[in-house]
């Protein structure tokens, strides 16, 4: 409290001497329109800082990050259950389809389609540039370990999706 006091006070200190100084020289130079501006600017943050403020970006970056790929799994159930509703698996499995081979093709394809979801994710982090996202494609190093990160998060989450959707109708 007693520092937020403190800097009020040296802001207000401030903002005065500014509007008393300026009042002089109208004063002084004998024309009401005359005035004088003042231009301040922030000391540069030290390298400690600008870590602290990378870090805490990161961060930030990283949760926002996690809330779309709570959807992905969704999206993915959404052909099973309907696969399941209108049984078109047990067709095919009275048809002569091996029950590994259907689930292989299946697990393939989505791989594939969680591929193409990654490399968009890639070019997305790639347009909003090194800046913004620095951590996650700063170099090539971070690049590839974004993208092997999401591409296993899709590895990881697809039989864990295969083995929710048997509990929907």
């Amino acid at each position: 409290m007693y520092l937020a006091l403190k800097l009020y006070s040296l802001l207000c200190r401030a903002a005065f001497n500014q509007a008393f100084s300026e009042y002089i020289y109208r004063r002084c130079g004998g024309s009401p329109a005359a005035r004088l501006v003042s231009v301040q600017h922030p000391l540069p943050l030290t390298s400690q800082q600008t870590i602290e403020v990378k870090t805490a970006l990161s961060i930030i970056a990283s949760l926002f990050i996690l809330i779309p790929y709570c959807y992905v799994p969704g999206a993915f159930i959404v052909f099973l259950v309907k696969e399941k509703t209108c049984k078109s698996k047990h067709l095919q499995l009275v048809s002569g389809v091996n029950l590994s081979s259907y689930w292989a093709a299946h697990y393939l394809f989505d791989i594939t389609v969680f591929l193409l979801l990654t490399v968009l994710i890639m070019l997305v982090f790639l347009a909003y540039g090194s800046d913004s996202a620095e951590v996650f494609v700063g170099d090539a190093e971070s690049f590839f370990c974004t993208m092997a990160l999401t591409f296993g998060y899709g590895l990881s989450i697809l039989p864990f999706s295969y083995l929710i959707a048997r509990s929907f109708q």
